[in-house]
């Protein structure tokens, strides 16, 4: 039982003299160049208002995403192996996640859940005196339903591929993510 602190508190505090943490790279590699536009122009306006945003480096980013999707496929099919019947009844991207769970192995998930300590302590490093990470919540247009695939600007990829790159290392980790609209790119 510990006291419960009044957070909402903290909205009344200025934000001038916050730091934040960009990581860059590997979150920026899929970018649809109106969406960055946007990005960049909600990252000017925290140094607006008096944040301090560093360019920060997240370590094994890709490991830790692997080993989320690694996590979510055994997970998701322990919940779902009743539906592997009628996995030709799924669209391509429903089929797949499903179809990827029985090919891990309990090893392959277990040594997954064992690295996400070493990587909860890469991103308290990478952190540093950061109160926070920001980075996009969405580096392209949603897909049109008939093919699930987006356009990065240099090239078309599956959706699901992009839409989770700047979730999946922070849920794998277990950090809670807050989205905010930042403004309109192509419209939306």
């Amino acid at each position: 039982g510990r006291p419960v602190p009044d957070y909402t508190a903290a909205l009344a505090q200025p934000v001038q003299g916050l730091k934040l943490g960009r990581p860059r790279g590997w979150f920026e590699e899929c970018f649809h160049p109106a969406f960055a536009a946007v990005y960049e122009e909600a990252v000017a306006s925290l140094g607006a208002l008096g944040i301090e945003v560093v360019d920060v480096e997240v370590p094994e980013v890709e490991l830790a995403a692997a080993a989320g999707w690694v996590v979510c496929y055994a997970e998701m099919f322990s919940l779902h192996e009743g539906h592997l019947p009628t996995i030709e009844e799924r669209d391509t991207m429903g089929a797949g996640l499903l179809g990827a769970g029985p090919f891990v192995t309990a090893n392959d998930y277990l040594r997954a859940l064992r690295w996400r300590p070493a990587f909860q302590r890469s991103l308290a490093a990478a952190l540093g005196d950061c109160a926070a990470f920001v980075l996009p919540g969405a580096t392209t247009a949603p897909p049109v339903l008939d093919d699930m695939t987006v356009d990065t600007g240099t090239e078309v990829v599956d959706w699901l591929a992009v839409a989770t790159r700047n979730h999946i290392p922070f849920n794998y980790a277990g950090l809670p993510g807050l989205c905010l609209p930042c403004g309109l790119a192509d419209g939306l």
